[in-house]
């Protein structure tokens, strides 16, 4: 991760093994990564079995996606 942090002081924003920019939306993404699709209950799934198990970062991702998702209903509900 040093190396990593490193770059990114000098403005190197890329893959460090290819250089290639890293994708700035979903669209580029699938492109970056082939094959990989979206599964948010299966995200959700194992994320839940990690917080089990004592993952601190797995339990904040839920939280976090949790307030998303409420951010989200009261905006398409106030509409």
């Amino acid at each position: 991760k040093g190396c990593d942090y490193a770059a990114q002081k000098r403005g190197m924003f890329d893959c460090p093994f290819c250089r290639t920019p890293y994708p700035d939306n979903d669209a580029d993404a699938q492109q970056f990564f082939p094959g990989l699709q979206k599964d948010m209950q299966k995200a959700v799934q194992l994320m839940s079995e990690a917080a089990e198990l004592g993952s601190i970062k797995a339990l904040f991702n839920l939280g976090y996606a949790s307030g998303l998702n409420r951010t989200r209903e009261r905006l398409l509900c106030s509409t």
